[in-house]
């Protein structure tokens, strides 16, 4: 097919003739199935446009062909995320030109916006957006988050009669970030624990990023960052029946309060995204993993401005999978479900050695 005829535009939300083939066009690629329902909802496109995000629609002929959305954080307008990626089954071809056409014009705002994280949410078992993502805009797998969006309305529903999470009929997400906006020059140092720096480096080595690693717990607060901490705050997502917790450690006057105020309510499926450039965070993290049973599921570099590590209950992980669609995603999904049976008194050289011989 000759990408010549081909337009790559942002949509406008008054045009209804075009919010229609975007429904359509997801309704051909994955019939009823898409986690979340709004994309099923002409009202849905129009408040999104308008108010949060950017759409970028191809379109062929006159059709709209493929669908990628900017959503800078209105919070934290440096953080960026892509969503709702959607290719029609005939054009899977194009692609490359897709991605070609996006990276420039992601490099473009990038500078002008001053974006510093961008970053895609992949369902585990999409092989297709994966590769988009990854081989072709040049995206690097961080993180998975197990569970994390309803297969289906039914399971949302369950989840809210019942008040309690279940990881059934949920799917895992893959968070990938761009190395197009992360190479920053600084070498940040940062604080995690001892078992998974090995890992750590890895994962931030892939997105083109050097840190320097503390792994031992410290009880200080380094006079130097106070006022730099950032305030610990909770995202609830009732439409998808998640929640995440963003935590400094040193923004609570002590771990017990913040490790409170983060369960203070009971049957959330709930993600926890560690502040590592925090002293605090090594002995933050050991406590979500020996009291709460909290499992490290990767890394989120600068995200709402710092570099995080990220922790799902056993709960949400027991949905988790091997997954074939990416390598790097695969032998993440294989650590962090070794670490989720992981004996109690596994010792970190343990896990050490595990992480260096999985990678």
């Amino acid at each position: 097919m000759e990408t010549e005829n081909i337009t790559i535009r942002a949509l406008c939300p008054d045009n209804e003739v075009k919010l229609k083939q975007l429904i359509s066009l997801f309704h051909a690629t994955y019939g009823d199935t898409f986690p979340i329902r709004g994309v099923y909802d002409l009202q849905f496109w129009k408040n999104q446009i308008s108010g949060r995000f950017v759409s970028m629609a191809a379109e062929y002929e006159g059709e709209v062909i493929a669908h990628l959305a900017i959503y800078p954080d209105p919070e934290c307008p440096g953080d960026v995320q892509l969503a709702f990626p959607v290719c029609h089954p005939r054009f899977l071809n194009c692609l490359p030109f897709f991605a070609d056409k996006l990276k420039n014009l992601f490099k473009n705002l990038a500078i002008r916006q001053g974006w510093d994280t961008l970053y895609m949410f992949i369902l585990n078992d999409e092989p297709t957006t994966m590769k988009f993502a990854t081989d072709w805009l040049g995206f690097s797998v961080g993180c998975m988050l197990p569970a994390y969006l309803p297969a289906s309305n039914l399971s949302v529903r369950c989840d809210r009669s019942s008040g309690q999470f279940s990881s059934e009929n949920r799917t895992n997400v893959v968070v990938a970030f761009s190395d197009l906006t992360l190479k920053i020059k600084k070498k940040n140092k940062i604080f995690v624990p001892k078992k998974h720096i090995e890992l750590c480096a890895i994962l931030f080595s892939t997105l083109g990023l050097q840190r320097d690693y503390i792994g031992e717990p410290t009880d200080f607060i380094s006079s130097t960052r106070v006022d730099r901490v950032a305030d610990s705050c909770k995202r609830a997502f009732p439409n998808v029946a998640t929640t995440n917790c963003f935590v400094s450690p040193s923004a609570a006057p002590n771990l017990d309060d913040m490790l409170l105020k983060i369960f203070e309510k009971e049957g959330e499926n709930l993600f926890i995204f560690v502040d590592i450039e925090d002293p605090l965070a090594p002995a933050l993290c050991e406590r979500l993993e020996s009291d709460y049973n909290f499992v490290f599921n990767g890394i989120c570099p600068k995200l709402r401005n710092r570099d995080r590590v990220v922790y799902a209950s056993t709960e949400a992980t027991a949905s988790l999978h091997r997954n074939s669609c990416n390598p790097a995603a695969d032998r993440l999904a294989k650590y962090v479900l070794a670490e989720r049976v992981r004996e109690q008194d596994a010792s970190s050289a343990q896990l050490h050695s595990f992480a260096a011989g999985v990678f």
